[in-house]
């Protein structure tokens, strides 16, 4: 695992940020062997997967059905290798012709994203109240063991009751 300069871990939103970098690093290099080869995928046995472009891109398949890519970047790279399929059966003649449907689906997977990070933002908000109001409360219970307990040491101290 890398680590920055702190020697600390990277951030989970830098980690996700580098894997969907890299699946598109590898779905661009991809579309250029397809064109260069008359829309015939040149590695794979001529198949094109999920399994294949994570191991283009250098991504453990595994890492898009965890949570922060499960819903966002595996479901954009399904709709990507939907249209290299349709590409490659229609022998090289692109189905997406113009780059502004690709930029419209980043954008909506982009949105997706930051409705995602906004909830999980009140989420911890919320989290964070609880854990203040609880510590309030051990604190209060806290008090009150310490009471009791001088009170039965002071009990203990005169003897028992007569």
């Amino acid at each position: 695992m890398s680590t920055d300069k702190s020697g600390a871990p990277p951030k989970p939103e830098r980690r996700s940020q580098t894997v969907v970098g890299k699946i598109l690093r590898a779905e661009r290099m991809i579309e250029q062997e397809i064109q260069g080869n008359g829309g015939v995928y040149p590695s794979n046995g001529g198949r094109l997967t999920e399994a294949e472009v994570c191991r283009r891109a250098g991504v453990s398949a595994a890492t898009l059905q965890g949570p922060a890519h499960a819903t966002t970047t595996r479901l954009q790279l399904g709709t990507w290798l939907r249209k290299m399929g349709d590409w490659i059966e229609n022998g090289g003649a692109r189905p997406d012709g113009d780059m502004g449907s690709r930029a419209d689906e980043w954008k909506a997977l982009l949105e997706q994203i930051a409705i995602s990070y906004d909830s999980a933002n009140e989420e911890v908000d919320t989290l964070r109240k609880r854990v203040k109001a609880l510590k309030e409360r051990e604190d209060a219970l806290s008090e009150k063991h310490a009471n009791l307990n001088a009170t039965f040491s002071r009990r203990k101290e005169r003897g028992p009751p007569r």
